[in-house]
């Protein structure tokens, strides 16, 4: 309504909208991924032609050429502006995706509790967690 589109909202089972998201059976289509590791290609990779996890099916050969001249590059600034590059080719050029929001994790807990730590991946091992009543 806000973005005056019609569309259709079509529930599926998960087996079927994830084959029907591999082989691109959408016109666009619900995705979502969190960073894993601490660097833009956990997100950049991922349009990579040929990429596992490219549903998109988003193929452009200047992309994939930063995408490789920055793993080339040993210079991390350098590198930093090359993925800039990427992902403003991605972002406002091609556009195969539509960012509208993203994962956002609270943790509350008492002081006293040690070695929990806010993570991307929300994934907290607990031989590491102790109280520490002092």
């Amino acid at each position: 309504q806000n973005l005056s589109v019609q569309v259709a909202l079509r529930a599926k089972e998960v087996k079927t909208f994830a084959e029907d998201r591999k082989y691109q059976r959408y016109v666009i289509a619900r995705g979502s991924w969190f960073g894993d590791y601490l660097d833009p290609t956990t997100f950049l990779d991922l349009w990579v032609t040929g990429n596992g996890n490219n549903d998109s099916g988003f193929s452009h050969p200047d992309y994939d050429r930063l995408l490789r001249e920055a793993a080339d590059c040993v210079d991390a600034r350098q590198r930093l502006e090359i993925l800039g590059r990427a992902e403003g080719m991605l972002l406002t050029e091609q556009m195969p995706i539509l960012p509208l929001n993203h994962y956002v994790n609270i943790l509350a807990f008492r002081p006293s509790v040690k070695g929990l730590y806010n993570n991307g991946r929300d994934m907290h091992p607990l031989k590491y967690v102790h109280l520490d009543n002092r």
